[in-house]
């Protein structure tokens, strides 16, 4: 019982000193220590990861560029998850064609500029209300 009541009070007191958010006296919403702790400690490990990926896809770029036909292009296909296993949703090609090739250079460019918003951004806040995911995310998930 003891426990409980420690870790209701500890909860509260968080929440009522500003935990994530809290209203100041214009109206406006300020980020609270929780949530500003919160945001240090994550955006470097998000930037680094994001400044990786922005290095695969620029590999995917010019690989699927230069890919002449299927043997080609899945190659390229294990050269992306080679340099990282997390990218989603990659599989290989039954076929490859000039449309096919459009389709994909599309979808990395979306996911390019995704990342280059993340990479510009100055913290978590800033990723998260100016970086809109793209339609066809192949990048990491970057928060846990």
């Amino acid at each position: 019982m003891k426990r409980k009541t420690v870790l209701t009070i500890t909860a509260f007191a968080v929440l009522s000193l500003g935990g994530c958010t809290y209203k100041q006296p214009d109206g406006t919403y300020k980020e609270g220590p929780l949530f500003a702790h919160w945001t240090k400690k994550y955006y470097p490990s998000v930037h680094a990861q994001a400044l990786k990926d922005k290095e695969v896809l620029e590999y995917a770029k010019r690989c699927f560029t230069a890919a002449k036909d299927v043997a080609d292009a899945n190659n390229c296909n294990k050269g992306v998850l080679t340099r990282n296993p997390n990218f989603e949703d990659i599989e290989d090609f039954d076929e490859w064609d000039l449309e096919e090739k459009e389709e994909v250079l599309e979808v990395i460019e979306q996911n390019q500029r995704y990342i280059d918003c993340m990479i510009a951004a100055k913290n978590i806040t800033e990723m998260a209300d100016k970086c809109k995911e793209p339609r066809e995310n192949i990048t990491t998930t970057y928060l846990p």
